[in-house]
C-alpha cells in the first residue's frame, strides 16, 4: 500500500467556507468554494439580508431614537444644568440689552446731527453771509464794514431789478 504524503491542514470552517488555509491552496481554490457556497444559499441569503434590513427600519433604529430622546430629555430637565443656563441666559440677555441700548442712543445722535445738518442747508442765508461777510473798505476814514447804497451794484438795493412787462401777442379776448 502506498500511502501518499499529505501535510496536515487544519479544518476551520466559516458559512461553510474552509479558512485553515496552506499554502498550497490558491486563491482560485478559495473563490471556487465561496461562489459554490452563495449558488447553494442564495435564497437564505437573500432572505436575511431583506430581514435584517426590516428587523433594523422597523425597531431597532426607532428604539435607538426613543432612547436618545428619552436621555436628552433628562439632561435637559436636570435642575443644575438648567440653574446654569438659566443663569447664563440672564446674562446674554443683559448684554444684548446694553449692546442694543448703546446702538439706540449712537443712532439718535446720528439722526440728531443730519437734521442739524438739514436746517442749515435749507436756512435761508443772509446777504452779509452770500457776500463773504464783511471787510474793510479801501476809504480807511470810514470805520463801517457795512456798505452802504451804491447806484452802480444790483444787489445793494430791495429792489428787483428791471423786468419786462408780460405781453400776451397772440391771444385775442372772446366778449
Amino acid at each position: 500500500m502506498s500511502h501518499e504524503f499529505r501535510p496536515y491542514t487544519p479544518v476551520v470552517k466559516v458559512l461553510g467556507i474552509n479558512v485553515g488555509a496552506t499554502p498550497l491552496q490558491t486563491p482560485a481554490e478559495y473563490l471556487l468554494k465561496f461562489t459554490k457556497y452563495l449558488h447553494q444559499n442564495a435564497w437564505s441569503i437573500v432572505f436575511l439580508i431583506a430581514g435584517g434590513y426590516i428587523l433594523k427600519t422597523s425597531v431597532i433604529v426607532p428604539y435607538i431614537e426613543k432612547y436618545k430622546k428619552a436621555q436628552s430629555h433628562r439632561e435637559a430637565t436636570d435642575p443644575a444644568r438648567v440653574k446654569v443656563l438659566k443663569s447664563d441666559m440672564l446674562r446674554i440677555r443683559a448684554a444684548q440689552q446694553e449692546e442694543h441700548q448703546r446702538k439706540s442712543e449712537e443712532a439718535l445722535e446720528v439722526e440728531k446731527k443730519k437734521r442739524l445738518e438739514e436746517m442749515e442747508k435749507k436756512r435761508i442765508k443772509q446777504p452779509m453771509e452770500e457776500k463773504g461777510g464783511g471787510g474793510r473798505r479801501l476809504d480807511e476814514n470810514t470805520s463801517s464794514t457795512r456798505p452802504g447804497y451804491n447806484s452802480t451794484d444790483p444787489l445793494s438795493s430791495n429792489a428787483g431789478g428791471h423786468r419786462p412787462t408780460r405781453r400776451n401777442v397772440n391771444t385775442r379776448r372772446v366778449g
